[in-house]
């Protein structure tokens, strides 16, 4: 607990020297964002929403501006429960972020200093150790060298604390192009709750990148785009071969609004991961995002397709994301389009009101795989090949909160004002099937399940904003302990677990 009140003393330090010269980043699923998007459906600019970019601040000034610091604290009374929450690692008991710095701007150079501090108290929970003989005893008992996947399901039976570079970058920008590098979280694609290749469920990849300062115009419409070149982390708790640390990740995203459809947008993203051996191995595999699309056993890939429809008139919109482990022959797309696949669709419908809105939010995600050609299993999503790690940085999942094999509903209403807002929210989470069905005896009752409800409330004064969430967890058959033939000799567990969040972050300008 030492470390949590160092992280909160640490908070106050940006503060107390922000005074006049203050600046706010723009934070991935703040409630600034949130914000923004309700404003779409009522015709504001969709320009970035589908690529965004945890490194943004709230304006483009000059000379050196301190970043007003953010707060984000969890706790979860039984269970290791983590949901987006970036770089912080939600273990049971209490968790904290705090991010912090300063901005400097010259001419068309920007350099954001944006760290952030976490800590875990780490309390102990349930886990089975791996059965992997050259793994760590923490990582997953549900990866195999078939499947693997840095994916601890605890890290580490102690309290730790970390530091990170955050939301920090370097960038130069002309009109139609930008370059730097960077270390900030990314969220490519339109989900609310899950982006099924890139999103905030890990902390950011330190990366170099090339990306379109804003919309260009063109006879088609308003394209952006991205690519980076970066390198992933192993975490401490997956394997004890050091030869094998080191990753490469390309990536490529761009996003493409058709003039004679208003409001609708398209986009692409893929990420190709590859062993390497050091830095200028890494930026070697610069390209791989447009060179790989075959496979290979030396490459690991990701690949999605993804819409965003906005109705303004209607206060309404909707979406998807189809992705793809392995890009299919045109045989194999009409034969049989399920294979290796992952998909997310969702729909936000705002209703006027006095001075706010009536909004209802629904996603559903399935990255769970079927067996569809005899001679070929599948992989599980997120699982590497030509990378043990997987699509993983530091011990969680690139994309999706829920992981791999999981199945994820989620529907929330919520009663909006100018400065507050209060509503629920109703989810279940099915975890890991495709593990579940390796099991030694499987069986209908064996699911490992999670029914998610809460309320969650926000309320924005003149500098700062809050947020804050209470959710019950009811987790059933906890690691397929489901007292039905009792795989590995374990009885049935079913956990109730409460998660609340609350977070500090100040109101962009």
């Amino acid at each position: 607990m030492h470390s949590l009140r160092h992280a909160l003393l640490l908070a106050l330090v940006p503060a107390t020297l922000a005074a006049q010269s203050a600046s706010a980043l723009r934070s991935i699923r703040s409630l600034a964002e949130d914000r923004d998007r309700l404003a779409q459906l009522t015709g504001a600019s969709t320009a970035g929403a589908m690529l965004r970019d945890g490194t943004r601040i709230d304006s483009a000034a000059t000379a050196l501006h301190w970043l007003r610091p953010e707060l984000h604290l969890v706790w979860n009374s039984a269970l290791a429960t983590s949901l987006n929450d970036g770089a912080l690692w939600s273990g049971r008991g209490a968790s904290i972020l705090v991010r912090g710095g300063a901005t400097f701007g010259w001419h068309n150079v920007r350099l954001t200093v944006a760290p952030e501090l976490t800590a875990s108290q780490n309390a102990p929970v349930e886990v089975i150790a791996s059965r992997v003989l050259t793994w760590s005893r923490w990582a997953s008992p549900w990866r195999t060298a078939a499947v693997p996947a840095d994916l601890p399901l605890r890290f580490g039976d102690a309290p730790f604390t970390t530091l990170h570079t955050g939301q920090s970058a370097l960038s130069a920008q002309w009109d139609k192009v930008a370059v730097g590098i960077s270390s900030g979280n990314l969220w490519w694609g339109p989900g609310l709750r899950n982006a099924l290749v890139l999103g905030n469920q890990a902390g950011g990849i330190p990366h170099a990148f090339i990306r379109t300062p804003r919309p260009l115009h063109s006879r088609l419409g308003d394209f952006e785009g991205r690519l980076i070149v970066g390198a992933l982390t192993e975490s401490i708790y997956f394997d004890t071969i050091a030869g094998n640390d080191q990753r490469s990740v390309s990536g490529l995203a761009f996003t493409l609004a058709p003039k004679p459809l208003p409001g609708l947008t398209v986009g692409l993203a893929r990420l190709v991961i590859a062993p390497a051996g050091g830095a200028g191995e890494t930026l070697a595999h610069f390209a791989d995002a447009m060179t790989t699309w075959n496979g290979g056993n030396d490459r690991d890939q990701l690949s999605s397709l993804f819409f965003r429809w906005v109705a303004p008139e209607s206060g309404f919109e909707f979406w998807g994301e189809w992705a793809k482990s392995r890009l299919p022959t045109l045989r194999e797309l009409l034969t049989a389009p399920n294979a290796d696949q992952a998909w997310t669709l969702g729909g936000q419908w705002a209703l006027p009101r006095s001075d706010g809105a009536l909004r209802l939010q629904l996603e559903f995600s399935d990255l769970a795989q079927s067996l569809v050609f005899a001679s070929r299993m599948p992989r599980d999503y997120y699982s590497g090949h030509a990378a043990v790690q997987g699509f993983t940085q530091r011990g969680q999942p690139l994309g999706a909160a829920s992981g791999p094999g999981s199945t994820d509903g989620w529907i929330a209403l919520d009663r909006i004002r100018s400065k507050w807002s209060v509503g629920g929210f109703f989810a279940r989470t099915r975890w890991e099937n495709d593990a579940f069905y390796r099991e030694r005896f499987p069986n209908p009752f064996g699911h490992d399940v999670s029914i998610f409800t809460g309320a969650r409330a926000s309320r924005r004064f003149a500098q700062w904003d809050t947020q804050g969430a209470l959710l019950f967890e009811r987790r059933d058959n906890y690691l397929f302990e489901s007292g039905y033939l009792q795989p590995f000799s374990r009885g049935q567990r079913n956990v109730s677990n409460l998660r609340l969040e609350f977070s500090v972050a100040p109101r962009p300008r």
